[in-house]
């Protein structure tokens, strides 16, 4: 098989999307909402947002962890995002149970295992 070319590979649509029912929005016009997989740019941001400081002062960041990783993914019926990072405040303060439901799907869609979070943490 030959190796792909440059052409070839930033042509490919590699990233998927998958609608989530979240029932708790049902009321707001409909309770489906589309969950896209982060870039490996985005997902490298997402990473660094995981901490503040640098060496030894280096600490978990988990505010708004939900929130800020949905409103990368969240986007509508063109793939587009739906919120930007001015966003997540708000977005954070939605359900919980309605932002988990999102987030283990956008956990899911990207290969982000629970422990993840940590591990990124660390490295």
């Amino acid at each position: 098989m030959a190796r792909m070319t440059r052409a070839a590979i930033l042509a490919v649509q590699d990233l998927k999307t998958v609608d989530v029912d979240v029932p708790e929005w049902e009321g707001g016009g409909g309770g489906i909402v589309g969950v896209r997989m982060l870039t490996a740019s985005e997902r490298d941001e997402f990473d660094a947002s995981l901490t503040n400081g640098t060496g030894e002062n280096r600490t978990l960041n988990l505010h708004d962890l939900r929130a800020r990783l949905l409103a990368i993914c969240i986007v509508d019926d063109d793939d587009n995002p739906v919120f930007t990072a001015a966003d997540v405040h708000a977005l954070g303060a939605k359900s919980s149970a309605a932002l988990s439901v999102l987030f283990a799907a956008a956990q899911k869609l990207n290969g982000m295992l629970p422990a993840a979070v940590e591990t990124a943490a660390k490295n």
